[in-house]
């Protein structure tokens, strides 16, 4: 069974269902399944105001720190080239600013080319 942890320090927080979690507390949610795909979830879990611990937890972090390695190699390349990005930009556009990192670089490198 999963078990679901409210880390907010005064707001209980409702879940779809009926099923309410006191400020810090950690209650099982024989439903979750049903209940991680609500968009409020998602957001309470990505935000740390939910913990969510047992058998589903394990997919959902290893997501969550996948990404997180992505964004951290993508983020290192980029300053390699110069370019600073802050880790709260989303995946998709420090994909994009890689890719035109990557492109103006061997446009360079042709000029140089040229030049010579």
């Amino acid at each position: 069974m999963v078990n679901v942890t409210n880390n907010t320090p005064r707001t209980p927080l409702g879940l779809p269902g009926g099923l309410v979690i006191e400020p810090g507390k950690t209650v099982p949610v024989p439903n979750w399944t049903a209940v991680k795909d609500n968009h409020v979830v998602k957001a309470w879990v990505k935000s740390k105001l939910l913990t969510v611990s047992g058998e589903e937890a394990a997919p959902v972090q290893a997501a969550q720190q996948a990404v997180g390695d992505e964004k951290e190699t993508i983020l290192a390349q980029l300053a390699a080239m110069g370019i600073k990005k802050d880790k709260r930009t989303s995946l998709e556009k420090l994909k994009a600013a890689l890719a035109e990192a990557e492109k103006q670089a061997a446009q360079q490198a042709e000029t140089d080319q040229e030049a010579e």
